[in-house]
This record gives C-alpha cells, structure tokens and sequence, in this order.
C-alpha cells in the first residue's frame, strides 16, 4: 500500500523539480529542500517512511491544511522543536475560552495523575478528566480523598506544559517561509535575501537575529481574505517588503503577520528600514497577491515573476 499522501507528494515533487530546472537547468528532476538546500532524486519518495515529507504551510495540529514539501529531517525537526509550541498555544486559547481541554498532571501525596481539565460555567468551575494509562489505582483513591478533604488545594496542584512565545514565533517564521515557497518556488527562497530568513529557521537562532517580529495585523493592512496569504506593502515605498498574514487562534486578533524581505540590494534596504520601525504604521497600503500562484512555477516564460510582481505592482 501506498504511504499515504502519495499521491500529494508525488505531485509536488514533479512541481518543484521542474521550477528548479528552470533557474539550474543542470539540476533535472531533483528536490532541493527550502531549508537545507540538500538534493533528493524522486527515488526519496519511495522510503519508508519518505525522505521528501509533505509540509502543512500552518501545522496540521492548530487546523492548517495548505501543503508544500521539505525535507523529512528538516520538517520533524522543525515540528518538534517548535511547532509544538503553536499547538500549545493554540489548546491553552481553546482552553481558556472553554472550548477545549488542557493536559497536565494533578500533584498529590502519593504522586500524580495524568487529567485533562475543561473549564465550565464560563470559567467559575472546573472538570477533571483521567487520561488512561496515566494513573494507577491506589493513586485514584488517595485522589479522592484529598478531594473531599481539601479541593481548593488539590486543583491549584494541577500542572501543564506552556508553550513558549519565542519558540512559537519560530514556528510562525517557518510557516511564513513555506508560504512564499508554496507560491513562488525557488525563485524566492534561493535568493540572497532569503537566506537571512533560512538561517534564522535552520540554525536555531532567535528571530532577533533576522530583526523581525510577530505583528497582530494592523487596521490599515486589514484586507488580507482568506488565510494563510502573501501581500506586497507597496506604500510607503522605501519599505516595500512582502507580508505573510497568518491565522491566529485568538478571536481578538484577526491575523498574524510577518515581514520578509524582497529582492536585490533596495529589497534589502527597505527591510531594514521597516524592521526599523517600533510597528507598522497607519500609512501602509499592501496589494493582496491572488491566492495560489504556484501554477506559474512550472512554466519558463514565468521565470523571475515574484521579482517583477514585487518590483512592479502599484
């Protein structure tokens, strides 16, 4: 049987080799990871598991279900280290919100249980629910006698693993990276401004290294649509950089967003410009790119179109 998302992968696969030949024609039906920039000949497919790995642009776990591909010892590294950390947040807003529960572990004398706990009443109570294999039958009944003796004391023992915003803005910087993989291929992440953005990714570095920061999405840039998209800010024009807007799991935050920069030495001074700047300011205007554009990824007369796109769109 087929491994599943084969299908997926083996179309992808066919996607990116052919826009890679067009920038190194010498390279001819290879993948070259995004991160990692090592080769794979579609014989990479045939592994069990693959070493080509389909990437979900928004991690699968909080909802995202765009994908690309990486490399599978890129993509799990990545997921471990910081993904996790998305997911995270995203069960603790659910959590809070009392549409979802929290695992953790309940402390008391004789050791601890593994629960998940789901708020109730909007928020004046509380539900505890064992998770199997967690807890052991002695360890059940000193619970409920400390239960009853002293309740209070026994929930605020509850314990659970947050997630760290650091790590959790790396992952966002990686989904914003495969974004602009997924929509203009190698003609972005292998430019020289990219790799800024590549290392910061691939050799575990804070994204105070890239300068960059996570932006709530400001009101003047609020016409993003449909979520994840790749915008262009074209005013003011000394920061002309692309956007990257991300769904948030907070109801109060409609997107998240992301700078990265465009191309050639203007794209790398009006990078720094913007990343300069405190936050984005009420005078920004952006252009929402059409959604998908990857069906231009394999044809040549299409060749160098981002760099035009970011250049030229008005």
């Amino acid at each position: 049987m087929a491994p599943k998302g084969a299908s997926k992968r083996e179309q992808l696969f066919t996607l990116y080799a052919t826009n890679l030949s067009i920038y190194h024609p010498d390279v001819v039906d290879h993948f070259l990871c995004p991160l990692c920039l090592n080769l794979f000949s579609r014989a990479a497919l045939r592994c069990d598991p693959p070493n080509v790995a389909l990437a979900h642009v928004v991690p699968q776990s909080v909802g995202g279900r765009l994908c690309t591909l990486a490399c599978r010892e890129c993509d799990n590294r990545i997921g471990s280290a910081y993904d996790s950390h998305a997911n995270r947040e995203k069960s603790f807003v659910d959590w809070q919100r009392g549409t979802g529960t929290m695992p953790g572990r309940l402390k008391h004398k004789r050791g601890d249980i593994g629960v998940e706990m789901s708020l109730k009443d909007n928020g004046k109570g509380f539900q505890f629910l064992f998770i199997k294999g967690q807890w052991d039958p002695a360890s059940i009944s000193q619970f409920v006698e400390d239960a009853e003796s002293d309740w209070s004391s026994l929930a605020s023992s509850f314990t659970f693993r947050a997630y760290n915003s650091t790590k959790r803005d790396k992952s966002l910087l990686y989904s914003a990276f495969l974004m602009m993989f997924q929509e203009f291929g190698y003609e972005y992440v292998l430019s020289p401004n990219a790799h800024r953005v590549r290392q910061v990714i691939r050799d575990n570095r804070p994204l105070s290294d890239l300068g960059n920061r996570v932006f709530s999405l400001p009101e003047a840039l609020s016409e993003f649509g449909r979520l994840p998209s790749v915008s262009i800010l074209i005013e003011p024009r000394k920061f002309r950089s692309f956007i990257v807007a991300l769904p948030s799991p907070k109801e109060n935050e409609p997107a998240r967003c992301l700078f990265l920069p465009g191309f050639g030495e203007d794209g790398k001074k009006a990078y720094e410009c913007l990343l300069a700047l405190a936050k984005p300011c009420d005078k920004f205007r952006a252009r929402v790119l059409a959604h998908d554009l990857s069906h231009r990824l394999p044809l040549s007369q299409h060749k160098w179109f981002a760099n035009r796109l970011w250049r030229n769109l008005r």
